[in-house]
């Protein structure tokens, strides 16, 4: 109730000043109105001169309560506008700490049980490999949003990008099997065009697909694919994830790619992650002078298409 009682305030003050200045704007002409009566009487040869200081007197009124007015809305608006980004940040953060918190001490939890559970109990061959396989899993949980959290504090203050020729077909090819091993019962497919040179930051540009294959795999269920496509032209190079979940209702698009912006509320927690991962994805392909589209996948879902310039 906090952020709609200020708003009202602050409503209240915008309104109060309108109306001061409108009544004292009021007070003034009737004011040069009086003066110019009483002239009239005193100076009775002296009507046009009279009338013309009357007439000028009102022009000044009227010409600078419109611009003080307009200053006014101007301002007040400026304010209003700058009270609720503040709140919209304000809002923002708070769901980033509630996510950071849940997606840091959820995976710590696991691991914590795993070994105790490891320690304390006689388990089977099976079933500490099964164990293990889940310790692992949350292990590189905690080390992507680790990861995400520290490159978003260095882009935003001092990431240095180091720009190398690099293979870009290879580099993906090696991308998908680590996630073919992180998800033994997804299917992933690919079509990858071979030897793609490109000049891009290596860890900047593994930071990108990671996170791109990991929304399409988190935002669509078990059984659906994924689609993964590297092609080029004479100019480009085109890296195209498809997904085939729920897809992002068209007036997300455009804000889906800010900082700590998630979908969900973080009080239900419908999905998981912290929402830096499409802002880093963003970051860094404008880094690189790319190309970043967002449009729906047929039948359904969601089509990430990334470009780079092609080297040379």
């Amino acid at each position: 109730m906090g952020k709609y009682r200020r708003r009202i305030i602050a409503l209240l003050v915008m309104t109060y000043m309108i109306l001061a200045f409108a009544w004292w704007a009021i007070l003034l002409y009737r004011e040069n109105v009086r003066i110019y009566e009483l002239q009239k009487l005193v100076y009775p040869l002296e009507t046009e001169e009279v009338y013309r200081n009357y007439t000028k007197t009102r022009n000044m009124i009227v010409g600078e309560s419109i611009a003080f007015g307009v200053s006014i809305v101007i301002g007040m608006f400026l304010i209003y506008k700058a009270f609720q980004y503040e709140l919209k940040a304000q809002r923002r953060q708070r769901n980033f700490l509630l996510s950071v918190t849940h997606e840091l001490k959820t995976p710590i939890a696991s691991l914590k049980l795993i070994i105790r559970t490891l320690r304390h109990r006689k388990l089977s061959p099976e079933k500490k490999e099964s164990l293990l396989l889940i310790a692992e899993e949350e292990s590189n949980r905690l080390d992507n949003h680790v990861q995400n959290i520290l490159l978003t504090a260095q882009l935003d203050h001092n990431y240095s990008f180091n720009f190398e020729r690099l293979n870009i077909s290879e580099l993906i090819k090696d991308r998908i099997e680590v996630f073919r091993i992180q998800y033994p019962d997804r299917e992933i497919r690919n079509t990858i065009d071979n030897n793609i040179l490109l000049d891009v930051d290596k860890e900047g540009i593994i930071s990108v697909i990671n996170n791109v294959i990991q929304n399409a795999i988190k935002y669509s269920e078990d059984q659906d694919p994924v689609d993964i496509r590297l092609t080029q032209d004479d100019k480009m190079c085109h890296l195209e994830i498809n997904d085939f979940g729920s897809g992002i209702p068209d007036h997300h698009k455009t804000t889906v790619f800010e900082k700590f912006k998630r979908l969900d509320n973080e009080d239900t927690r419908a999905s998981k992650g912290t929402g830096l991962g499409l802002y880093i994805v963003k970051t860094i392909v404008e880094a690189h002078k790319g190309i970043l589209q967002l449009k729906d996948n047929a039948p359904k879902g969601t089509s990430m298409i990334i470009k780079l310039p092609k080297s040379g």
